[in-house]
């Protein structure tokens, strides 16, 4: 915080009072009668008057720019700021888009300029009010003199053109916007339509019986600007001639579309165009989402104005052309063909390309839903282009599809956005482009502000930390993306923050918009105009002041300064395009609707055609002690930390062209030539008062992910054929070298699921990138050969419990009765119910399961992978088989005596789903019977029918087969009875859940005789749905599921279709609980060589494989009471730097977590947990240390076998063994007792050394016996003949009497501990293992000749932080130098 302070002290700003605190909401502190409160109304008067200077600042911006515009550029379109000359277009090359499409050599600056003069004109400031409305009215005659006033007689001829009778190739989009729109909202504001302070225009009837408004100076305003508006609109109407409805994306202002032939405006021979069946002109013909349909508000304004339906046909019909063409995921994309309605391009966004689609498609709901919906013609409409509830509708349906597929949530950070794939929404790319900080003003716009809010916070850490918003940043690299560094006054940002003030009235905007102002003012500034930045980073500018810097930047920062403005407070319909220029509606031609318009806050506004009624929310309230809703949020460092703000150094030095302009212009102070920020908080404008001292932010989720990589078998590599795009999603022929990458980025909604956890999904396989909605399709036989049969470690068993049906199902339906001989019935209303039965979660009641074994960590990931794999492909055969669809749904078996196997027949797909099944399903008669409860069914009907469909409920099981009568067997009788059990059948457990059926006595024929031949019977859950399903069905096959187990253990669950599980505990994303393969095994130690009583059993420990080729390994320990699993994840995945993790801190190191064997501990009166030894109270760790003696003994001996073989794997110098509390307690005895070669490295956390006092007292014997004169120090009880120097020092005897208390061989104690370099890391507040602890036992070792490196960590409890992994990871790079 002090180095926020450093520098000179700034000039007065918004910071100097905002921040001081205000008086209560619900008083008038500046009325009369409010003493008590003096200085809360010297402080708002105060505040008011510097939001009053940063407005006046606002203006001076623009006029800096327009002023200069006016004198070195007009009437050209732009000007060229840092040589003080015009920009005109490129008529040397004309394929330079990127300048051509926008300047179309019709004075653009001054016509994107006219609706901001119109608003400066409502400028608090008399003097200002007037020199803008002079501005605004020179500024149209301006244009009138230059292009004439749009008629058909000489006055339509102006200096420069008739109209825009100008040779110039523009894009539709561009001049749309900017050229159309301009003039359209100069006219709603010469008009009247839109309002303008103190503008009193008086209406005068001319001769021709149009109306005129005289203005000083002599210029009598009669519809100039709207009649060059319809001049330029018309010159763009024949790119809207395409058989799609998608406007061409350029045009000649002139000639018009001669380029592309095939137009059909091309086809009339008669007239001398070319026909449809001339050559193809080269002319590009791809437009994009944003260009084609974001034209409707203009042309809407423009048809209401002048009477003329077709132009606004022209905008709604380009409009739903792109809305019809929506790709698979309900999103747009950016480039589409003008002429074939085909997506050229499969990326899809929020930003360029598509931005304005979205703006549009929620503005034209706004724009419309206050008037009369009635277009000024409806001929050639379609219904929902008219009703403003459909373009709602769009809205929300893009809303959701965007938060689906392109929203990263808080798990990533920070949200944000991402590109991806149109058509299966799979991630594309990662990266943030600056026209994308556009949709927080349109989310607050329709009510979404709390998602506004999140989104804007990056947007602001972005330009805290770049002073502008780079072209492009990606989000992962958290760096400028392809070079992409420019920022050419983009408004999109400023706009959005703007609508949020609006919205929320929060401060922290001012300050955000007061950033903005400073740096724009600091970096931008030339002395004829405002320069693009062509690097954010080096600051190098560009020499070009675009027009949509003084329509839309300039205007929108003006706009948040003057709260008061009469726009700000128009209780209209009004929007602004995506050009900043508003628009509205006329009253003249239009009345309004005021039951659709709220006209209060919070009104619910319901629009026509639309069911749902929304509301605005209301601004989120203040926090206690705090005046910034923003500024206490908890996740603000998020955002930060996303932007990697962090990083960024101190400025400490000015440098800005203001620095010498500054000396006589008093507008510019200090505030504007330097940011004192070390960016430690955002905006930099933001006063420390209103940042809550010693504040805490939320917890920061790391992103979860984690790679299922499947062996490769011999003979068995990844071809293209192993993996196929099928509909929906992608088909595995092979898993050998398969891997799935998977991620856990969609909330599951677990409430209510027996053991509810959380669930992962699949986002890549092979690095192909998968979409939300995606399936991985597996085929029947694409694990058969990942199992050698020959191989005895492997079995692959079939699933007895569960199976799946395979439905073939009539899509034009038929009626079965229940309880009737008569196969077809009348037909019901609902013909058309689709199934996603999710009947597999189980919750078995047979006695057989009552103790089932504890599922391993590796099933419950596998579950979690399973969910998102489909055993076969729906609707394989729709071309062959039309008329009938595929549905599965998963059944389960009975249990108990009166059970029955399934009749073994083949599985009903054939080896190859990806083609239809062969032939029509085996069981094809099939007949409903209700509950079957209603006594004994006539013969024929189980003789002629294959399978019996019944419902649960109203007798036992049992009674429903007694019901059925015997038949001889054969092909064509009865095969199988299907149960379709109800939700409410199953009380106490979730939907879709179902208990095995439970037949308790053999099976019964209807004479009470026992059964020879039992029924084969399954359930299913789904209730009517499924029911409807097996009514329609005209097919019935079986597929079973398999799992395959190693030694015992499910490595593979059975392979499903469309099931859901449910996790005990959540899933961690690196759990590999047991080895993968032979190599990684662990064997349990041998017996130590004393007696001792049974030895105890470790479980297997976790084993997290290294992300990279096996090079090194890692052993850590847990403390006491936990275990593997808890314990390793979370710390491998604790961030150790910005970038890393522990885990990839080090890639190539597998990881192994033992877990304690179970002991009896004493001081927790004989409770049974997990500990590597018992001890007493470490209040006092000298008493009862017998109980340690036995646990340290074998557990050493079990260390001590896991590093042997580590060691044979990888060698010494790459194992590494590491503890915390209990667990480094465990690994320091075990180092000291190990006498094999010496491994790279240890570390220990929170831990203590166990017998410290015994080994210090002989220490201090020997140093007692160097001392003695007579040199006779030897232990009287000394048998030895002969001592070695070295074995006889006081460290060795030692660890001599340590093993000796262990029962340990002393024998060869060559003190290899002396030759591994060992850290310690303590925590000062630690609560458990007091640091007094760590420190004796760091000393300790230091005297038994151990290199340690002792560190301490303020604050710091019993646990490990973030930065003593760090060191850890540091200092294992620096003594193992595996990096290198």
């Amino acid at each position: 915080m002090q180095h926020y302070l450093q520098g000179p002290l700034l000039g007065p700003s918004l910071a100097d009072h905002l921040a001081l605190p205000l008086c209560p909401p619900d008083m008038d502190c500046l009325s009369p009668g409010h003493d008590r409160w003096p200085d809360q109304r010297f402080k708002v008067r105060k505040a008011r008057k510097s939001i009053y200077v940063l407005q006046q600042e606002a203006e001076h911006l623009f006029y800096h720019g327009y002023d200069n515009y006016m004198k070195y550029a007009f009437p050209e379109d732009e000007l060229r700021p840092l040589s003080c000359k015009p920009l005109t277009r490129d008529r040397q090359d004309p394929s330079h888009i990127g300048l051509n499409d926008a300047l179309g050599n019709y004075s653009l600056s001054l016509v994107d300029s006219l609706s901001t003069l119109a608003i400066l004109a409502s400028s608090p400031s008399l003097v200002q009010q007037k020199k803008s409305l002079r501005h605004f009215q020179t500024g149209v005659a301006f244009l009138v003199e230059q292009y004439g006033d749009g008629s058909e007689g000489s006055a339509g001829q102006g200096l420069r053109a008739r109209g825009f009778d100008v040779d110039s190739k523009v894009q539709v989009f561009e001049t749309m916007i900017r050229g159309v729109g301009g003039l359209l909202s100069a006219h709603l504001f010469a008009t009247g339509e839109l309002p303008i302070t103190g503008y009193l225009h008086e209406d005068t009837a001319s001769t021709s019986g149009s109306t005129s408004i005289q203005w000083p100076q002599g210029f009598v305003y009669n519809g100039q600007l709207l009649r060059l508006a319809r001049d330029l609109a018309d010159r763009l109407v024949p790119a809207f001639h395409t058989d799609t409805g998608i406007p061409y994306p350029r045009v000649n202002l002139r000639h018009g579309i001669p380029f592309y032939s095939e137009s059909p405006l091309h086809r009339d021979a008669e007239k001398g165009v070319c026909s449809k069946t001339q050559q193809r002109s080269p002319e590009l013909t791809e437009t994009c989402s944003a260009g084609a349909g974001s034209l409707l508000l203009e042309f809407t304004a423009m048809s209401r104005l002048t009477g003329d339906s077709r132009y606004e046909t022209l905008g709604k019909r380009a409009f739903w052309s792109i809305w019809d063409r929506k790709g698979p995921t309900g999103l747009v994309g950016a480039g589409i063909d003008a002429e074939t309605g085909l997506w050229t391009s499969s990326y899809t966004g929020i930003g360029a390309g598509i931005d304005s689609f979205y703006e549009y498609a929620g503005k034209a709901y706004i724009l419309l839903s206050a008037v009369n919906s009635t277009s000024a013609s409806t001929d050639g409409f379609s219904h929902r282009w008219d009703m403003p509830g459909s373009y709602l509708q769009v809205w929300t349906d893009s809303h959701t599809a965007i938060n689906h597929h392109l929203r990263r949530g808080k798990m990533f950070i920070h949200p944000h956005y991402v590109q991806a794939d149109l058509f299966t929404g799979a991630t594309r790319a990662h990266w943030f482009d600056s026209l994308s900080a556009f949709y927080p003003g349109v989310l607050t716009l329709l009510g979404h502000v709390e998602e506004a809010t999140e989104v804007h916070l990056l947007n602001t850490a972005l330009w805290s930390r770049y002073s502008a918003l780079p072209e492009r940043w990606s989000t992962t690299a958290g760096s400028i993306e392809g070079g992409l560094g420019w920022w050419g006054g983009r408004p999109e940002f400023i706009e959005s923050t703007y609508y949020l003030y609006r919205a929320t009235r929060d401060p922290w905007y001012l300050h955000v918009g007061e950033m903005v102002l400073r740096d724009i003012k600091r970096r931008c500034w030339t002395k004829c105009g405002w320069a693009g930045i062509h690097d954010v980073r080096s600051g190098e500018r560009s020499d070009r002041m675009e027009s949509f810097f003084l329509s839309e930047t300039a205007k929108y920062l003006f706009l948040l300064f003057e709260p008061e403005h009469p726009l700000n407070k128009i209780d209209a319909p009004f929007v602004f395009n995506t050009e900043g220029h508003p628009l509205i509606l006329p009253r003249a031609n239009n009345s309004l609707r005021t039951p659709n318009r709220a006209s209060e806050p919070g009104t619910p506004v319901k629009s026509s055609g639309d069911s749902t009624v929304s509301t605005c929310p209301v601004p989120a309230g203040m926090q206690p002690f705090s005046l910034s809703t923003v500024a206490a949020r908890g996740d603000i460092y998020h955002a930060a930390n996303l932007a990697r703000l962090h990083f960024m150094p101190t400025l400490e030095t000015i440098e800005s062209p203001l620095i010498e302009y500054s000396a006589d212009h008093p507008s510019v102070s200090i505030s504007d030539v330097r940011s004192p920020s070390n960016f430690t908080y955002y905006p930099w404008t933001l006063p420390l008062e209103l940042i809550p001292y010693n504040a805490t932010c939320d917890k920061m989720t790391a992103r979860p992910t984690f790679d299922i990589t499947f062996p490769t078998l011999p003979n068995g590599l990844l071809t293209p054929a192993s993996l196929q795009r099928v509909l929906n999603g992608i088909l595995v022929n092979s898993i050998s070298g398969l891997r799935l990458g998977m991620i856990q980025d969609v909330k599951v909604d677990t409430s209510g699921v027996p053991n509810g956890g959380e669930l992962y999904r699949v986002q890549a396989i092979n690095n192909i990138a998968m979409g939300k909605d995606e399936k991985v399709f597996m085929a029947r036989d694409a694990a058969a050969n990942v199992v050698n049969p020959s191989d005895p470690n492997f079995t692959r068993v079939r699933d007895t419990a569960m199976l799946d049906l395979v439905v073939d199902v009539a899509t034009e339906p038929i009626y079965r009765t229940d309880d009737s001989t008569t196969l077809f019935e009348h037909p019901s209303s609902d013909n058309s119910t689709s199934f996603n039965a999710s009947a597999s979660n189980l919750v078995d009641s047979s006695p057989a399961h009552e103790d089932p074994k504890p599922e391993s960590n590796m099933k419950l990931a596998f579950n979690s992978l399973i969910e998102h794999f489909a055993a076969l492909i729906n609707n394989h055969g729709q071309e062959l088989n039309r008329g009938r669809s595929h549905e599965y749904i998963p059944a389960v078996t009975p249990t108990g005596a009166g059970a029955a196997p399934l009749p073994d027949v083949e599985d009903a797909l054939g080896p190859d789903p990806s083609r239809p099944p062969r032939g029509d399903l085996l069981w094809n008669t099939i007949y409903l019977v209700g509950n079957n409860c209603g006594g004994r069914l006539p013969l024929n009907i189980v003789r002629e029918h294959q399978i019996l469909i019944m419902k649960r409920g109203g007798c036992s099981f049992g009674q429903k087969l007694q019901n059925i009568p015997s038949v001889p067997p054969s092909k064509h009788s009865l095969q199988m009875v299907i149960v379709v059990s109800y939700d409410e059948a199953e009380e106490g457990l979730p939907s879709g859940w179902l208990v095995r059926p439970l037949l308790e006595a053999q099976q019964l024929t209807s004479t009470g005789l026992p059964r020879h031949r039992p029924i084969p019977m399954v359930m299913v859950g789904g209730g009517d749905k499924t029911y409807d399903v097996l009514r329609r069905a005209v097919g019935v096959g079986v597929k079973r599921r398999y799992s395959v187990e190693a030694q015992g253990l499910l490595i593979l669950p059975s392979q499903e279709s469309a099931s859901s599980f449910s996790l005990k505990t959540p899933l961690d994303p690196h759990t590999t609980p047991f080895p993968t393969n032979m190599a990684d095994t662990i064997p349990n130690p041998p017996p130590p060589p004393s007696t001792s009583k049974k030895h105890p059993e470790y479980p297997d420990p976790l084993i997290i494989p290294p992300l990279q080729n096996h090079k090194q390994t890692i052993i850590i320990l847990h403390g006491r009471g936990s275990n593997a699993p808890a314990f390793g994840p979370p710390l491998l995945h604790t961030p150790v730097s910005q970038s890393q993790t522990f885990r990839s801190a080090f890639p190539h190191a597998k990881c192994i977590f033992p877990t304690a064997s179970k002991r009896r501990a004493q001081i927790y009166h004989r409770s049974v947990i997990n500990q590597w030894f018992d001890n007493w109270s470490l209040a006092t760790p000298n008493e009862k240390t017998d109980l340690q003696v036995q646990g340290l003994r074998e557990s050493s001996t079990y260390v001590h076998s896991l590093l042997k073989h580590a060691i044979a794997q990888v060698g010494a110098e790459n194992v590494v063994l590491g503890g915390l509390s209990q667990g480094c307690a465990a690994a320091l005895i075990a180092l000291l007792m190990w006498d094999g070669e010496p491994i790279v490295a240890a570390f220990g956390m929170c831990g203590w050394l166990p017998f410290r006092k015994q080994m210090e007292d002989i220490f201090v014997a020997g140093e007692s016996g160097v001392e003695n004169a007579s040199g006779d120090a030897d232990d009287l009880f000394e048998t030895r003949d002969e001592v070695d120097g070295d074995d006889d020092d006081a460290p060795t005897q030692a660890v001599a009497f340590l093993k000796e208390e262990l029962a340990m061989s002393a024998e060869g104690c060559s003190m290899v501990v002396r030759h591994i370099p060992l850290f310690l890391g303590h925590g000062t507040e630690d609560e458990k293992v007091p640091i007094e602890l760590g420190r004796e036992a760091a000393s300790c070792l230091e005297r038994l000749g151990v290199r340690v490196n002792w560190r301490e960590y303020d604050g710091l409890g019993h646990w490990y932080s973030s930065a003593m992994l760090g060191d850890i990871v540091d200092n294992l790079r620096l003594t193992t130098r595996w990096d290198q």
